[in-house]
């Protein structure tokens, strides 16, 4: 998926108002959560340009483009899909530095000869990779920087221990999130008709299908389209 530009206020915003009109069920939400909704915003405050260098500092790296923008709108994120409960600013942001001992086994599989090039430059992703991910249903966020587009982009890889597959590929930061948008959709109708409240209908679901056959401008409307469909 190869993301040219996220219009990042309107994307996160459509996405906040988006999840605080499915979430019916106020008195099963956390504190925070239930803060979210009343504020109808998943993010933090927009994280200043000394906000961003001292990360960067800290952290010994300049961040990726994507990144960058998505944090001056929002530093941090909650509900980032159906599995990452907090996505990491800049304050939050730390190298992995394979603290779970998962690199040994993964970089032997990687490693091996015959494995195609872009497998085996997988090999030490767990001791370099940067971890977005802060709460989460044992689901890792890593951002890349080895694993860098002409575009300055980091590859985010994706895994979660309940799943018996190697970490899922994104191309960038912006790639992700639309993705993790995306899989968030195809959740949350399930899980308000287990919740016994209404389905979650908006325009986002009514009309995305339509949009993506139009191919219209806003690149995140363009680029989403969920397996759900009316009546299920």
């Amino acid at each position: 998926m190869e993301i040219k530009h996220v219009d990042w206020l309107n994307f996160l915003a459509g996405w906040s108002e988006e999840w605080a009109d499915a979430h019916v069920h106020v008195d099963e939400l956390s504190p925070e959560d239930a803060a979210a909704r009343r504020g109808r915003w998943l993010g933090a405050d927009p994280a200043t340009e000394a906000d961003i260098a001292a990360m960067e500092d800290r952290l010994g790296r300049a961040m990726p483009p994507s990144y960058r923008q998505f944090l001056r709108v929002s530093d941090g994120w909650r509900h980032a899909g159906g599995f990452v409960w907090k996505l990491a600013g800049t304050r939050e942001a730390r190298w992995h530095n394979d603290e779970m001992g998962l690199g040994e086994d993964f970089d032997e599989f990687w490693g091996e000869e015959d494995n195609p090039e872009e497998v085996r430059a997988q090999v030490g992703l767990w001791s370099r990779a940067l971890q977005l991910d802060v709460e989460s249903d044992i689901t890792f966020v890593l951002l890349d920087p080895e694993d860098v587009g002409p575009d300055g982009e980091w590859a985010v890889q994706v895994w979660a221990s309940w799943r018996a597959e190697d970490p899922e590929r994104y191309p960038s930061f912006a790639a992700f999130m639309i993705a993790m948008h995306q899989e968030w959709h195809t959740l949350a109708p399930d899980r308000s008709s287990r919740e016994g409240g209404p389905t979650f209908v908006n325009g986002t679901t009514r009309t995305q299908d339509a949009a993506v056959a139009r191919a219209r401008p806003a690149p995140w409307r363009m680029l989403l389209k969920t397996t759900r469909r009316h009546g299920r």
